[in-house]
């Protein structure tokens, strides 16, 4: 039986930018993950430049990032502005972060798997990319169960 209240979203790149987004439009969203995205939906056009969505992200976020994307949560953008997903989850009712050390941003998909070679041009780190999808998707699964099924914990995560 499925639980039409109960509606987790993840996404890969701009997948957890869209994520985000439908959760930011829809109240039926009870957890979302970003993965390894920039979270573009965030930023808003302020005239000539863009703001930050100053509305605090209200469904529980977890952000997971490669080893770049996780130091931007420390050190911002080169230009030395906030980088935005570092401002949206400063200000979310509930959210965390887990960035993973040797990791690209294809590490977070199936591509390494399969295509060892065309993952190593697009951007693959040197974990063992077998133990990281396992480790991804029971994080991913800790995630769901807890704010969708009301199972678990979130020990470890974040």
């Amino acid at each position: 039986m499925t639980d039409t209240q109960k509606i987790g979203l993840m996404g890969h790149s701009i997948g957890g930018a869209v994520s985000m987004d439908m959760a930011r439009q829809r109240d039926d969203i009870s957890a979302v993950i970003d993965i390894d995205g920039t979270m573009l939906g965030e930023e808003k056009a302020d005239g000539s430049k863009f703001a930050y969505n100053p509305e605090p992200f209200q469904v529980p976020l977890l952000a997971l990032n490669n080893e770049v994307h996780g130091r931007g949560y420390a050190t911002g953008n080169a230009d030395g502005s906030e980088y935005v997903n570092q401002y949206v989850v400063e200000r979310a009712k509930d959210a965390r972060v887990m960035s993973f050390g040797g990791t690209e941003h294809m590490d977070f998909t199936d591509l390494p798997l399969l295509s060892p070679f065309l993952a190593n041009m697009l951007g693959s780190g040197d974990v063992d990319h077998e133990q990281f999808m396992v480790k991804l998707n029971g994080i991913v699964l800790q995630w769901f169960d807890y704010y969708l099924k009301g199972t678990g914990d979130l020990s470890g995560i974040g």
